[in-house]
């Protein structure tokens, strides 16, 4: 099966610029009453944004494809993943809040930079030097 998505973006001037790019599926699912095609597309598409998700967890999140869980129990783990994901929204929130404040789409905001820029202005805020001292 072979289709074309194409995708409006607004450039910095303001004006509109379109892309489009073919893309091939192959399935054994050859009936169109149970997978019609439409919805096979629809599908490959979200497949691809949740890697996309994954990657950036694994990749720029995480610290880089050597960093490993430091949960040993079952239990521990899946609570460490939903941190993750956690972590994952609040950045997405993030990107968001900022393309708005910018007037730009959030995609134009590379993900990659992210995690280290909330890591400074979380680490400025929070500083052990700037707390104010505690009466004992």
């Amino acid at each position: 099966m072979e289709y074309t998505v194409t995708t409006t973006h607004t450039r910095a001037d303001g004006e509109e610029e379109q892309t489009s790019e073919l893309f091939c599926l192959i399935t054994t699912l050859l009936g169109p009453e149970t997978a019609p095609a439409l919805e096979l597309a629809e599908l490959y598409a979200c497949r691809w944004t949740s890697e996309t998700i994954y990657k950036h967890i694994k990749i720029e999140q995480r610290g880089g494809r050597t960093a490993t869980l430091r949960s040993n129990s079952p239990a521990m783990v899946e609570q460490e993943l939903w941190a993750m994901l956690c972590v994952y929204q609040a950045l997405r929130e993030l990107v968001c809040d900022t393309a708005r404040e910018r007037g730009l789409p959030p995609d134009h905001i590379s993900f990659k930079q992210v995690p280290n820029g909330a890591r400074r202005s979380v680490g400025t805020a929070f500083s052990p030097r700037t707390a104010p001292a505690q009466n004992p």
